[in-house]
């Protein structure tokens, strides 16, 4: 305990100085309790470390991902009352189409951002040339290249008035497209398609997203913290739905899992993502342990950069060495194995037959050392272990592993890696067959296998070509067959089982199979 500093003490007694520190010293030197232990209608949680940034036209990850669809919305969102796909309105009051080509947005009127001011059409104008803007260097720019004259803009080979996004009044803005696309809705779900406010960016550069700085249009604002320890997100009164019962979030920062099991078992923390099953079962948890499918894939990819994967045979004995069923014992509930991309059973569809091949006794004559690079998670280095062993067991095939931390990985990556193989985890922000494929276009910045087929790029552009769902389907087979078996570009292992720790004595949650954690959608027990 900090000792405090209030007064002189010469002339006050021993017992009367005891009487008057002790409840100063237990209310303000003390560290404060949990959020969550003050106020019945808050939640802590933890779903991992912090992330690097808030800005949702430079992130990736889910972590930032769950920050911003908590306090921003879009003008769609992915309906998670149902177990469909489809997205619902949002921000937007009514929209048209002519030909899946251009499309006409109108605002609901009663938005207001959090500090009253009224949400218009140009805000999300200024927010999308935002994304594209070549000196952002977005991540996420890709996404909107079928957008008439998007990828001249983002090169910087046209001005942005030539772009096909324009205001058509306060209220509404109009979008042509390049090529026909019946899901372009769905695309405007994602963050990266959030509005901005040009003129607090221009005034706070850096820091337009710490909470001193936030306006928001999500159920929730910034209230306080950082991205080191702890953030506070609170109730927004300016939300133009229907208010959370939630009332306050307190997000703590917490890299390692176990640590975050342990908080959750003395109650400091009501929620953590991810915990560890074989911890939740040493401290007997299971009543607290809530799951569901997931859509996200795990996969890995090979570096086509490097010499060393560039034959495909040496792919194809990697892919053979892989065993499937050893890789569900050592994870037992935290993933189901999976042999495609796409989670075709959620579009009601199969994937195209293919055959299977056993992995071979004989070793090969001819051993060779590969890097095998991923994030540190204990899921990702097993998996990697597990590999290793195969790779040296089946065809006497050394290899290194390389384990960096997670802003590091990914730095990685976005640059010029040293690794053939890397090991991604990918759930797109658009939820439709080609939200899974299109990472492996030519021009996706997240495209870390270097891939460069012109046959799977004219399957691309002859899918933006094409609005009949039949075709589309066709063309979404085809393109996956290219890229697990023709190329053999990637190696499917896993699809997410979504896991959470939940204190169900104070909160109801059922999780969405599109991994979207909404605070929202959290209620209290007693919300009678």
């Amino acid at each position: 305990m900090k000792f405090c500093h209030f007064f002189d003490t010469k002339n006050v007694s021993f017992l009367s100085l005891i009487l008057f520190l002790a409840p100063l010293c237990l209310s303000h030197c003390t560290d404060s309790a949990p959020l969550a232990q003050k106020n019945k209608h808050s939640l802590t949680v933890s779903f991992g470390p912090a992330p690097s940034t808030l800005d949702w036209h430079l992130t990736t990850d889910f972590r930032s991902s769950t920050v911003n669809i908590n306090t921003m919305q879009g003008l769609f969102t992915y309906d998670l009352d149902s177990n469909s796909v489809s997205v619902r309105p949002q921000l937007v009051k009514t929209f048209e189409n002519k030909s899946f080509k251009k499309w006409q947005f109108c605002l609901r009127a009663s938005v207001q951002w959090s500090d009253g001011r009224p949400l218009l059409a140009q805000h999300f104008v200024d927010g999308w040339q935002r994304l594209l803007a070549p000196e952002t260097a977005s991540p996420s720019a890709h996404q909107f290249f079928h957008i008439k004259g998007a990828k001249e803009f983002n090169s910087g080979n046209l001005g942005f008035e030539q772009v096909g996004i324009k205001p058509t009044s306060s209220q509404c803005f109009a979008v042509e497209l390049q090529t026909a696309d019946p899901d372009f809705p769905s695309l405007l779900s994602a963050p990266y398609t959030y509005p901005i406010r040009k003129e607090i960016i221009a005034a706070h550069p850096n820091t337009w997203t710490h909470p001193e700085n936030w306006v928001g249009l999500g159920p929730y604002n910034l209230a306080n913290g950082d991205l080191k320890q702890t953030l506070l997100l609170e109730k927004n009164a300016k939300h133009w739905s229907k208010k959370p019962f939630i009332e306050n979030i307190e997000i703590q920062w917490i890299e390692d899992k176990n640590t975050a099991v342990r908080l959750f078992r003395k109650k400091k923390i009501d929620l953590v993502k991810s915990p560890d099953f074989d911890q939740v079962q040493a401290l007997n948890l299971e009543k607290y342990y809530v799951t569901q499918k997931g859509v996200g894939i795990y996969f890995l990819g090979f570096n086509l950069t490097r010499t060393g994967v560039q034959d495909r045979a040496l792919r194809q004995r990697i892919k053979r060495s892989i065993d499937y069923t050893r890789l569900q014992q050592l994870f037992g509930h935290d993933v189901t194995p999976t042999k495609t991309i796409v989670p075709w059973s959620i579009f009601n569809d199969t994937p195209l037959p293919v055959k299977t091949t056993n992995a071979p006794s004989s070793k090969s004559s001819q051993p060779q050392k590969l890097v095998l690079y991923s994030n540190n998670s204990p899921l990702h280095k097993k998996t990697l272990e597990h590999i290793n062993y195969v790779l040296k067991k089946n065809y006497d095939i050394s290899s290194e592993i390389k384990l960096s931390d997670a802003a590091t990985y990914f730095s990685d990556l976005r640059s010029k890696y040293s690794a053939d193989l890397y090991r991604l985890s990918w759930t797109p922000a658009q939820i439709t067959p080609m939200g899974f494929l299109k990472i492996f276009a030519k021009d996706s910045a997240n495209n870390f296998s270097h891939y460069r087929s012109d046959t799977f790029n004219k399957q691309l552009s002859q899918y933006w070509k094409v609005s009949d769902p039949k075709q589309r389907r066709s063309i979404e087979k085809k393109l996956e067959q290219q890229l697990l078996h023709n190329d053999l570009v990637v190696i499917p292992l896993f699809r997410h089982i979504q896991s959470y720790l939940l204190n169900s004595e104070k909160f109801d949650y059922t999780p969405h199979f599109s991994e979207r954690l909404e605070f929202a959608r959290i209620l209290p027990t007693d919300r009678q």
